[in-house]
């Protein structure tokens, strides 16, 4: 018995690369119609290196011609954000589709954790639909950022992987670990408070 996946492995593209782009605009060539002037940029900071040596970005521009989503940032946008790549990857990747109440908690968490401003409420209701699908459309293509080690300096969690470097230990069992329990690392890194969701939130991890 084979898992099917919501999205085919072939149309997975990785966050600001060329394919994700090219995903972006192929959605939005099909999305048709006009919406009120507004534009939205965003800054990634410290991408990894097997995609670029300075920062990327993306903006996307809605008018009565339509929309697109073009490379690089705009600091004039309305709506402009200079956050880290991986960090921007995460917020992008949330699905609200169906999933509106489990998204908006999962958002805030990742807004708490690494420490960003929510400037969900400058975008216009008018637009609110249309970004919302653009990022639900590559939010279920995007994979994770293949770099581990990338992930974890830029996540700050160096301290926490150093005993997988451990001689004896597989490459691959190091990995795993490394992908799976970073996050969840974070999370009670960060966490100040006790009781049971404390410990609830260890046990999932």
């Amino acid at each position: 018995m084979f898992t099917s996946t919501a999205t085919p492995l072939s149309e997975r593209v990785e966050y600001l690369s060329d394919a994700w782009f090219d995903a972006a605009s192929t959605w939005a060539a099909g999305a048709g119609g006009t919406w009120p002037a507004f534009s939205r940029s965003v800054r990634c900071g410290n991408p990894p290196a097997h995609l670029a040596g300075q920062a990327l970005g993306y903006t996307v521009t809605l008018g009565t011609e339509g929309i697109s989503v073009t490379r690089g940032w705009d600091a004039s946008a309305d709506l402009f954000e200079d956050i880290d790549y991986n960090v921007a990857q995460w917020l992008d990747g949330i699905v609200t589709e169906d999933n509106a109440e489990s998204a908006a908690r999962r958002r805030s968490e990742y807004l708490r954790l690494f420490n960003v401003t929510d400037r969900a409420g400058l975008v216009p209701e008018g637009v609110r639909p249309t970004l919302d699908g653009l990022r639900d459309h590559l939010a279920r293509r995007t994979v994770v950022n293949p770099d581990v080690a990338h992930r974890i300096a830029s996540f700050g969690l160096a301290d926490n992987t150093a005993g997988l470097t451990t001689p004896g230990i597989p490459s691959s069992r190091m990995r795993f670990r490394t992908t799976s329990r970073a996050p969840c690392a974070a999370r009670r890194q960060s966490t100040t408070r006790g009781g049971i969701r404390a410990r609830a939130s260890a046990r999932r991890c």
